[in-house]
């Protein structure tokens, strides 16, 4: 067996459960602090959600400050005016409740506050951060975009990449995993579903990215469907939440796979949810990547099927099957009664004469990829046909 160097990080401590959030004065003297400030996005706010992190601290004789309802889309004043706070009032760390925005702005503000203001454009690229920064804990909801517990971090065009960046700690709570909107909540699984199979079959790829993986893959068959049938089911939530969190390690390790770089790029282009598109989009750009690597068929059909199934599946028809599973589950959301999920991208706002844009996005955007074949993946994305 040829030995090989296998380079593996995930410095985040997680804690998952019913009153996950209960323990978070404690983690933070653990981390060496006792006075952090809160950030929230809108949904966390709108819901009243932010409660249950007050409640946390009720005991504790800690005090923090607590900012609410972050805009939408990170960016650099708003990070700046949360940081003027953080350094008069004294604060010594920093707590993201809720997804997206709110865990961008965090990870800007903690580049800011442990450096100079015009650091957060200096800092934009890969691996520009060579020091650790403030403690840093992400609370994860419902609707989370994949991102929450990985090394990147979107603010206004620039993107940051550095392990740096990761929290400390990860608390996934079912109190923000109640009754979700269906349409976050599928984007959020197929966010995790995305990465965890492009981590798979990623040439920078390892047995312990696959142990994290498998894993999300795993929670993701068993809790997905349950969360979109029953959406007041908060442990099939939270199961899509774990999900989240494993495929956010495994993603954090390789670099960002076709299926993203392609279902991101649409999505922000027509303001549509990026996991929605990732879903739509997963099948045909898994059938290309099968197509250029024999390999790939295999070791995705490992992490997806069972052990029995393992055991008796012939190999010939390992590509099929995994086309199958992931259209039963494209199925299964686009049944719904109530704000069905789109089976094709044409049945979303998306024309078919703005493929070749959104190809060249994903290319701009850092996807290795000839633009033809992108549009082609695309188009069978659209008209939910195989490859030509």
């Amino acid at each position: 067996m040829e030995e090989s160097t296998i380079e593996f990080f995930c410095p985040v401590k997680t804690n998952a459960g019913k009153k996950a959030l209960d323990h978070i004065p404690i983690e933070l003297k653990a981390l060496d602090a006792e006075r952090p400030i809160v950030i929230t996005d809108q949904h966390t706010a709108n819901k009243g959600l932010s409660k249950y992190i007050i409640n946390a601290f009720k005991d504790s004789g800690m005090s923090f400050g607590l900012f609410e309802g972050v805009p939408k889309t990170a960016d650099i004043k708003t990070i700046r005016n949360i940081s003027q706070k953080f350094l008069y009032k004294g604060f010594d760390s920093i707590i993201a409740m809720g997804a997206g925005a709110a865990m961008d702005i965090a990870k800007g503000l903690n580049m800011v506050v442990c450096g100079k203001p015009g650091d957060l454009k200096n800092l934009a690229g890969v691996n520009k951060i060579d020091h650790r920064l403030m403690p840093f804990i992400a609370v994860p909801a419902a609707w989370g975009n994949g991102f929450e517990i990985t090394r990147y971090a979107f603010i206004e065009n620039n993107a940051y990449t550095s392990h740096f960046l990761m929290p400390d700690l990860v608390v996934i709570d079912p109190v923000l995993f109640k009754a979700p909107e269906i349409q976050l909540m599928t984007s959020t699984g197929m966010i995790a579903l995305t990465h965890a199979l492009e981590a798979c079959i990623h040439p920078d790829g390892n047995e312990f990215i696959n142990c994290y993986a498998h894993s999300a893959i795993q929670h993701i068959k068993a809790c997905l469907p349950i969360a979109i049938k029953q959406p007041k089911n908060k442990m099939a939530n939270m199961g899509v939440g774990n999900a989240a969190a494993l495929a956010g390690c495994a993603f954090s390790n390789v670099s960002p796979g076709m299926v993203h770089r392609l279902g991101k790029a649409a999505g922000t282009m027509f303001n549509i949810p990026s996991g929605q598109c990732m879903g739509i989009i997963l099948p045909y750009g898994l059938e290309y990547q099968m197509q250029k690597n024999d390999t790939c068929a295999s070791q995705l059909f490992h992490a997806i099927a069972d052990l029995q199934d393992r055991g008796k599946t012939p190999a010939s028809v390992y590509r099929q099957k995994i086309i199958d599973y992931i259209k039963s589950l494209q199925s299964e959301m686009a049944s719904l009664k109530k704000n069905p999920i789109p089976k094709t991208l044409a049945q979303t706002d998306i024309s078919k004469d703005s493929l070749p844009a959104i190809a060249q996005k994903a290319i701009d955007n850092g996807l290795s990829m000839d633009k033809d074949e992108c549009i082609k993946v695309l188009t069978a994305a659209y008209d939910g046909k195989p490859l030509a």
